[in-house]
């Protein structure tokens, strides 16, 4: 399907295999470009072109969406790329169908946010599904900037890429180091903070 094939003005050609790039901005493809995949589980929560191109490159992929005209174009890419094998569908029909992944007790070293019940998916992403260092992509986060109310969001250092010449279009990556979930208390989370650096003694 030309919508898998044919790269708009906002996205680019991976020249090594042939298939369109994930639709991230620019400057976050630059940095992703330099990151092995071949061994990483990916969970990409929000189907496109950028199926192919995980399935191409991770070790596996689960794959949701709920839009049924295009899952049928992705899954019928992926077959015809011969990487259907190594991807999982999943056809969502409602929020707790699309969600599921994330409570099924497997762990993943990257997932990637880009579709529906955004703010409910980054919300329920903890040390249960995602592993120690792992990333978890937000493309948009423009629109969901609430997400930085999120506990895990917080405490883990958060990298933003601004697409040039794009008004406000933006794709995030946390690095998942940090599950010490910080309380909304500011006072008491200067206090730990204090014990923990042995500060006590400066006060």
């Amino acid at each position: 399907h030309e919508l898998l094939t044919k790269p708009n003005e906002w996205q680019y050609l991976d020249e090594s295999c042939g298939l369109l790039f994930a639709w991230y901005t620019k400057p976050f493809l630059d940095v992703l470009k330099t990151i092995d995949v071949s061994q990483k589980n990916v969970l990409e929560l929000g189907m496109g072109g950028s199926t192919l191109w995980w399935a191409n490159r991770c070790k596996s992929l689960v794959a949701v969406d709920d839009h049924d005209d295009w899952f049928r174009i992705v899954q019928e890419g992926l077959i015809e790329k011969g990487l259907i094998e190594k991807t999982n569908l999943i056809k969502a029909v409602n929020k707790s169908d699309y969600m599921q992944p994330l409570f099924n007790g497997m762990k993943y070293d990257i997932i990637i946010v880009d579709g529906s019940y955004r703010m409910d998916c980054m919300q329920a992403i903890n040390e249960t599904n995602i592993v120690q260092g792992g990333m978890v992509i937000l493309d948009n986060f423009e629109y969901t900037p609430e997400v930085m109310e999120l506990p895990l969001c917080r405490t883990n250092n958060l990298h933003i890429y601004a697409q040039p010449f794009h008004y406000m279009w933006r794709t995030a990556y946390w690095q998942m180091d940090n599950f010490e979930i910080m309380s909304d208390n500011h006072a008491l989370n200067s206090q730990n903070q204090k014990v923990r650096r042995n500060m006590y003694n400066l006060i």
